[in-house]
């Protein structure tokens, strides 16, 4: 299970905005839902809100110092915003690609709950929550106050429940209370490069040396469908489990071990068969060419260059056909 900080924006001394909706009132009790709901999949949860500080500076302040007080996966912020737009925007550290992941899909999901338009996961490094917590930390700008839109599509309850599951990857009740795990996963596919989260995987390295791979735009985890029962076997994204259908060996092509410069192509190994390999189905390059493990061939089909951005993730390109290791519509 995890651990959260989560905190509302602002307080009644130094009110945020306020129009059709007041931004103070309204993150409390998105807040507030946001916490009893992580309560409920069994996470730890601690409430980080100020209503003590009587300037913007010790709002902020306070804020971060309960966030730090706290060793935990994820810090989240709630916010509402204004301006004369319309939608949810999520923004997190710049640099930073697990706060990518998890701003992606938080954005989404309120999107998709409240049908707003999804402006999308924000970097920057001017927020001072996101810029002086010691954990990865998310700012969410649920809708805006002054958009008549937003207003009419406002819940507060399937704005707190999107939050939850985005962050968590489970399902929650809030009519009954009751929990459930959601079977998330998504096909993954060849397709051209285009530099969006769906091609970025952050790697996991486990104590043995081999790697999990997830992916940046929907927190799931590349996996040999049906833990690897056959030759070949299809590959997809699946929710984190720890099983080794979601570990892989990374070893350069013609050298053993690992080398972090990757100066040769690799291939991805998966552990529950040390004899296959990430495979493109039928040699094929063209856009949409499923993926599978299949027995080691040494063909270029099985072998893939590794980019790190530099933000935390690899891009995975097949050196046959140059195109990236994607997961289809982004999970």
């Amino acid at each position: 299970m995890g651990v959260y900080n989560v905190h509302g924006g602002h307080n009644s001394i130094v009110p945020g905005t306020s129009y059709y909706l007041n931004e103070v009132t309204e993150d409390r009790k998105v807040k507030n839902k946001v916490i009893s709901l992580l309560k409920s999949l069994g996470n730890t949860v601690y409430d980080c809100t100020d209503d003590a500080g009587r300037t913007q500076g010790q709002n902020l302040a306070n804020i971060v110092a309960k966030c730090n007080a706290h060793n935990v996966d994820l810090d989240i912020s709630i916010h509402l915003n204004a301006g004369g737009g319309t939608g949810v925007e999520v923004y997190y550290y710049s640099g930073d690609s697990v706060g990518a992941a998890k701003a992606t899909a938080v954005s989404a999901a309120i999107s998709e709950a409240l049908g707003i338009r999804n402006r999308g996961a924000k970097p920057t490094t001017g927020l001072y929550v996101l810029s002086n917590t010691r954990a990865t930390a998310i700012l969410v700008e649920c809708c805006f106050v002054d958009n008549t839109t937003d207003k009419n599509a406002w819940n507060v309850d399937k704005c707190a429940t999107a939050i939850a599951e985005a962050v968590t990857g489970k399902s929650v009740s809030s009519s009954t209370g009751s929990t459930a795990t959601k079977k998330k996963s998504a096909d993954v596919q060849l397709w051209t490069p285009n530099n969006t989260f769906a091609q970025r995987w952050i790697p996991h390295k486990n104590a043995d040396g081999t790697y999990c791979l997830e992916c940046a735009s929907c927190g799931l985890y590349l996996d040999v469908m049906s833990g690897g029962l056959s030759n070949p076997n299809p590959v997809w994204v699946y929710e984190k489990n720890g099983s080794d259908s979601q570990k892989w060996i990374v070893q350069q092509v013609d050298k053993d071990g690992y080398d972090p410069d990757f100066a040769r192509p690799i291939e991805l190994i998966p552990v529950v068969n040390k004899n296959l390999r990430l495979d493109c189905v039928d040699g094929r390059n063209e856009d949409g060419t499923g993926i599978q493990v299949f027995t080691a061939n040494g063909t270029t089909a099985q072998q893939w260059g590794l980019v790190d951005t530099g933000a935390g993730s690899w891009v995975l390109i097949n050196v046959d056909s140059s195109k990236a290791l994607d997961v289809k519509n982004g999970g």
